[in-house]
C-alpha cells in the first residue's frame, strides 16, 4: 500500500510520466485524474483496475510502472545529516567563483508545467540581470535591466511630476557587497530605452545586513545555483537550521531533501550528486506537507569545463497560473575577479543617501575633500588672497574695514549738515515764533522738511543692513552651501576639516540651511553677521580687502531652489562675483542690486577678528568631569564613561577631533556643531586589559579646528595580578594562503599574547597538529613565533587544513589557543565532477584535469590517494598541460561516497589538490 506522502504522490509531482511515455503522458494522466482512487492515493491495485476501466490498452504499460515506482520506493535509503554536510561541503568547495547573465519574464503556465506550456504576458516586459559572485567570501554583484508596465495605482509619474503615466517605465539597477558595505543605485525613465551607464539616479549605501541580498536571490538566479540553497551554500544552511531535515537517496545519483525554507515554508529538494550538487526541483508544500502550491523546475546544461549549470528555470503557482521563466546564459564557473568588482560607483549627479553617516543624503561629485581641493587651486589660479595690501595709517584707518563692522557708512558732511540744519532751524524758530503772518510759517515749514529729509536719508543708510534674518528668511539652500563654506575658510587660511564640515552643514535633498553656514564659519573663530536690505552700491562700498559676503540667488520664480553666490575682494581687480569653484565675474551693482532684491537684501558678512580679540575655541567649552579616576583594576573586561562637552560661549563650538592616546580607549563621537549653551554626550570605552603596564595616567584630547584644545585625564592602575586575570592572543585566529609555495617552504607569523605580569616568561605552547610549531620568544615571552610547514599529506578531503597552538600558564591558570587555517585556491577544473559506479560491476572511467589557461599553462600530479583499497588510479601528463586520470573500481568497494585526490601542482609553483567524489551504488 501505498499513503499519502508515498512515491506515487512524488511521481505526479515529478512528472516522470511525460519522461517515460511520451506522447501518452498527456492521455494517461487525464485517464488518473478522472479515477477517484488514484486522487485518493489508493493502492496500486485500485489504480490498475480504474484503468482498465476507463482503458484497457493502457494495462500492460501502466503496471510496468507502478511496479517501477513501489519498487523504486522501496530501494530509497535514508542519509545521514551530517554525512550529507560534509558531502555538499566538498562538491561546494569545487566553485569559489561564478558569474552569469539571467533573463526573467513573468507569464501563465498550465499543466503539464513544461516550457512549451509557459505563455509570456503580452507587454514584453522583463528583467536581464547581469550576475557575480563569491559563494566563501560573501561578495557579490547584481546589475539590472527591467522594462515593466507601470502600475496605475503608483499615483504619480517617476519623476514625480503632475504628468501622465507612461505605459512603460525603463530602469537600470545595481546591488553590491563589497566585504564590508552593500550598496544599491537605481536609474529610470518613461518607455522602452533603458537610462545610459552614466546618467545619474537614487542611490544608498547599507550597513552589511544582507536585506538586498536575500531579497534579489531568487530574481537573480542565485537561489539554487549549484552548491546554494537560497542564496547561501546547502551545506551551511544545513548546518544551522533547527528545523527537522530528512533526506534520502533514490541510489541513482539523486537526493530527496525534505526541510523548511527560510520563508518556513515545507518544501522538497532534489538535489543532484552526479552533477556537482545542483539542485533540479524544488516543491512547496502546506504546512501540514500534503498540499502542493508553488514549484521550481531546473533545466540543466553541462559546461566545458566539466560544471553542470542551470540553462533555464520555471517558477510557478499550482493553482494560480502565474509563472516566472528564467534564461541563463555567459555562466563562467571560477573566473578571475577584480576585487573593485563589488563596489558600485555612482556616476555623478547620483543623489545618495549614506546609512553610515545617519541616512544623509548627497549629491555625487568629487566628494568634500575633492571639493576643497578644487576650490584651493580655484583661489590659487584666480588669485584671490586675504593679506592685507601696504597701508599708512590714515589709508588702514578709512579702507581696512576688517577692522571694524561691515556696516554702510553716511558720509561725513551729510552728517556735519543735518547737525548745522538743525541748530539754524531751532534759531529761526525762536527768531521767527512770534511772528505772525503766512510767510513765518511758510519757512518754518521748509526748513523742518529739508531737515527731516536729509536726516531720514541718514538713518536709512546707518539701518541699511540691520538684523538677522526671521525664520521664514532661513533659506535652504543646494550643495553649493558647502562650496561657499570652504571657500570663505580658505580665503581667510583656516584650516578645513571637509568631511567634519560637510557633515556640520547637514545637506539634505533641499540643500543647507543659510543659517548654518554662518554657525558653522562663526564656530572656526570668524565674525559672520547677517544683514537685511542690502544693495549692490553696500556691497561695493563694504567689501574690501579682509571682508567678503555671501548671499543666496533665487534661481526661479515661486521656486524653493536656491543658489549661493559671494562677493569677494580681489588685490588687482577689487570686488567680484564668486560661484565657487566654477568662476569669478565682474561685479555689476545694478544686477547684484535685482538679485538681491528677490530675497530681501539678505547678506551674510564675514571677516576674521582682530588679533587681540580673538578667543580660541577651546576657552568657550567646558568638560564634565574633566577627569576620572579608574582607581587600582584587575585587567579584565572595559569600563564605560560618559563626559560631556558644554558650549558656555555665546558663539558655536564645532568639534573637529576627539583623540586617545591608545588602544586602550575608544571615543564615540562625531563632528558636532555647538551652538551657545548645547552639549555633547562623548562615551569613553576604557579596555582594560590593554591599559599600558606601569601607567597611570592617560589623556584624550577634544581638539578644535583653531588649533586649540581641551584634555580629559584618565588615572588608574593595573593590578600586579589577579587569579581571574585572563591570557589572550592577538591575533586569535590566522588565515593563509599556501597556494604557491616552493615546494614544502616553511612559513613564518607572529602573534603576541596579553599576559599577566605575574605569569611573564612563564608560558607552555602545544600544537595540536604536526605541521604548526610553536616558539616562545626568549626576551619578551608575550610574542610567540609561529612556524607552518606544508607538505604533501597536509590537505585531506579538500583545500583546507586546520590546527590549533595551545598556551598555557605553567600553573594551569591561564589558557588560550590560536587556530591558524592553511588554504588553497584550485586553479584547474575536473570532468567529470563526480564519478557514478555500481557496485555489482568493475568499472572504469576517465577523469581530466584541465588547467586554468588565465593563470596557469601546465600542471603536474606530485601525489594521488584514494580512501578505499578497491580505487586504483593511474595518472598521465598531456601535451596540452592536462591530466588524466585513469580510474578503476572494483566491486569490494562499500556503497557510499568515497573520494580520490590528487595533489596538483603548477608550473608557477601553485599547488592544490583536486577532488574527485566517487559516489558507489548498490544497483
Amino acid at each position: 500500500m501505498l499513503g499519502k506522502t508515498g512515491r506515487l504522490d512524488h511521481l505526479r509531482v515529478e512528472e516522470p510520466l511525460a519522461r517515460v511515455m511520451g506522447f501518452w503522458s498527456d492521455r494517461l494522466e487525464t485517464q488518473m485524474n478522472r479515477t477517484a482512487l488514484f486522487q485518493c492515493n489508493s493502492s496500486p491495485v485500485g489504480v490498475v483496475f480504474g484503468l482498465i476501466s476507463s482503458h484497457p490498452s493502457l494495462f500492460a504499460l501502466a503496471l510496468a510502472l507502478i511496479l517501477a515506482v513501489c519498487g523504486k520506493a522501496a530501494a530509497d535509503k535514508p542519509v545521514s545529516k551530517d554525512a550529507a554536510i560534509q558531502t555538499m561541503k566538498r562538491l561546494e568547495q569545487l566553485i569559489h567563483s561564478a558569474k552569469w547573465q539571467i533573463e526573467t519574464t513573468a507569464g501563465q503556465i498550465k499543466p503539464p508545467y513544461t516550457e512549451k506550456d509557459y505563455i509570456p504576458n503580452k507587454n514584453r516586459g522583463f528583467v536581464r540581470s547581469y550576475v557575480v559572485i563569491e559563494p566563501i567570501s560573501g561578495r557579490y554583484r547584481f546589475d539590472q535591466e527591467i522594462i515593466a508596465p507601470v502600475s496605475k495605482r503608483s499615483g504619480g509619474s517617476p519623476q514625480g511630476l503632475n504628468k501622465p503615466l507612461p505605459s512603460m517605465l525603463a530602469t537600470r539597477l545595481a546591488y553590491s557587497y563589497d566585504g564590508k558595505r552593500e550598496r544599491e543605485f537605481k536609474a529610470s525613465k518613461a518607455g522602452e530605452t533603458l537610462p545610459a551607464p552614466e546618467e545619474p539616479g537614487l542611490g544608498e549605501i547599507l550597513k552589511p545586513a544582507g536585506k538586498v541580498y536575500k531579497e534579489k536571490v531568487l530574481q537573480v538566479g542565485v537561489a539554487f545555483f549549484p552548491g546554494m540553497f537560497w542564496g547561501q551554500p546547502f551545506s551551511e544552511y544545513l548546518a544551522t537550521t533547527r528545523d527537522p531535515v530528512s533526506i534520502t537517496d533514490d541510489e541513482r545519483g539523486r537526493w530527496l531533501l525534505k526541510l523548511k525554507d527560510p520563508h518556513d515554508d515545507l518544501v522538497h529538494v532534489t538535489y543532484d550528486l552526479e552533477k556537482g550538487g545542483a539542485i533540479t526541483a524544488v516543491d512547496n508544500y502546506a504546512r501540514d506537507g500534503k498540499k502542493l502550491f508553488r514549484c521550481y523546475r531546473l533545466q540543466l546544461q553541462q559546461l566545458a569545463n566539466g560544471f553542470w549549470a542551470p540553462k533555464s528555470g520555471l517558477n510557478y503557482v499550482v493553482s494560480g497560473q502565474l509563472c516566472e521563466q528564467s534564461r541563463f546564459s555567459n555562466i563562467v564557473i571560477n573566473p578571475e575577479l577584480n576585487p573593485n568588482l563589488f563596489t558600485i560607483h555612482f556616476p555623478p549627479g547620483t543623489r545618495v543617501a549614506d546609512a553610515d553617516r545617519g541616512g544623509r543624503v548627497f549629491t555625487v561629485g568629487t566628494g568634500p575633500e575633492g571639493d576643497l581641493a578644487a576650490i584651493k587651486s580655484f583661489i590659487e589660479k584666480e588669485g584671490f588672497q586675504y593679506d592685507l595690501p601696504p597701508a599708512t595709517e590714515n589709508e588702514n584707518q578709512s579702507n581696512d574695514t576688517s577692522r571694524s563692522p561691515p556696516k554702510s557708512r553716511s558720509p561725513v558732511w551729510r552728517l556735519f549738515l543735518s547737525t548745522s540744519l538743525l541748530l539754524l532751524l531751532i534759531g529761526l524758530l525762536l527768531w521767527r515764533w512770534p511772528r505772525k503772518g503766512k510767510d513765518g510759517a511758510t519757512t518754518v515749514s521748509a526748513i523742518v522738511i529739508l531737515i527731516l529729509s536729509l536726516w531720514t536719508r541718514s538713518a536709512s543708510a546707518q539701518q541699511s543692513l540691520p538684523q538677522q534674518p526671521t525664520p521664514a528668511q532661513d533659506y535652504k539652500m543646494s550643495q553649493c552651501g558647502y562650496n561657499v563654506t570652504a571657500f570663505t575658510l580658505v580665503y581667510f587660511k583656516i584650516e578645513c576639516f571637509a568631511n567634519a564640515v560637510y557633515d556640520a552643514l547637514e545637506p539634505t535633498e533641499k540643500g543647507v540651511q543659510f543659517a548654518k553656514i554662518k554657525d558653522v564659519l562663526s564656530a572656526h573663530g570668524l565674525e559672520a553677521t547677517f544683514r537685511q536690505n542690502v544693495t549692490g552700491a553696500d556691497l561695493e562700498k563694504v567689501v574690501k580687502a579682509g571682508t567678503l559676503a555671501i548671499f543666496p540667488i533665487k534661481l526661479k520664480e515661486k521656486s524653493q531652489e536656491h543658489h549661493y553666490g559671494i562677493i569677494a575682494y580681489h588685490p588687482k581687480k577689487g570686488p567680484l562675483l564668486v560661484d565657487a569653484p566654477l568662476k569669478a565675474s565682474e561685479f555689476d551693482t545694478e544686477k547684484v542690486t535685482a538679485v538681491l532684491r528677490e530675497v530681501d537684501g539678505l547678506v551674510l558678512f564675514v571677516r576674521k577678528p582682530k588679533p587681540d580679540r580673538q578667543e580660541s575655541l577651546a576657552v568657550r567649552t567646558s568638560l564634565a568631569p574633566d577627569s576620572h579616576d579608574l582607581g587600582n583594576f584587575v585587567a579584565r573586561g572595559d569600563r564605560q564613561i560618559t563626559v560631556k562637552l558644554s558650549n558656555k560661549g555665546k558663539t558655536p563650538v564645532f568639534l573637529s577631533g576627539v583623540m586617545t592616546p591608545c588602544t586602550c580607549m575608544q571615543a564615540t563621537w562625531k563632528p558636532t556643531l555647538l551652538r551657545s549653551g548645547e552639549h555633547l554626550d562623548v562615551g569613553i570605552q576604557i579596555f582594560l586589559q590593554r591599559w599600558p603596564d606601569n601607567a597611570t595616567e592617560q589623556r584624550i584630547t577634544f581638539s578644535f579646528p583653531d588649533g586649540s584644545n581641551r584634555s580629559l585625564l584618565i588615572k588608574g592602575a593595573k593590578s600586579v595580578y589577579d587569579p581571574n586575570n585572563t591570557l589572550s592572543a592577538d591575533p586569535p585566529s590566522i588565515r593563509i594562503d599556501s597556494t604557491v609555495l616552493p615546494g614544502d617552504s616553511p612559513i613564518t607569523k607572529e602573534i603576541t599574547l596579553s599576559v599577566p605580569p605575574k605569569h611573564r616568561g612563564k608560558l607552555r605552547c602545544e600544537s595540536t597538529v604536526s605541521w604548526l610549531k610553536a616558539h616562545l620568544n626568549e626576551r619578551d615571552n608575550a610574542r610567540i613565533k609561529l612556524q607552518i610547514i606544508p607538505n604533501s599529506s597536509l590537505f585531506s578531503k579538500g583545500n583546507e587544513a586546520e590546527g590549533r597552538l595551545k598556551v598555557n600558564t605553567e600553573d594551569g591558570s591561564l589558557a588560550t589557543e590560536v587556530k591558524v587555517v592553511l588554504y588553497r585556491k584550485p586553479f584547474f577544473t575536473c570532468s567529470p565532477l563526480l564519478v557514478s559506479v555500481n557496485r555489482s560491476a568493475v568499472s572504469s572511467h576517465k577523469i581530466s584535469i584541465l588547467p586554468d589557461t588565465q593563470s596557469v599553462n601546465n600542471l603536474k600530479c606530485v601525489k594521488i590517494d584514494a580512501d578505499s583499497k578497491a580505487i586504483k588510479a593511474a595518472v598521465t601528463s598531456n601535451a596540452d598541460g592536462s591530466l588524466t586520470i585513469q580510474l578503476t573500481v572494483s566491486t569490494d568497494i562499500s556503497s557510499g561516497v568515497h573520494s580520490l585526490e590528487c595533489l596538483v601542482e603548477s608550473d608557477r609553483g601553485q599547488r592544490a589538490v583536486a577532488y574527485l567524489p566517487i559516489y558507489v551504488r548498490d544497483n
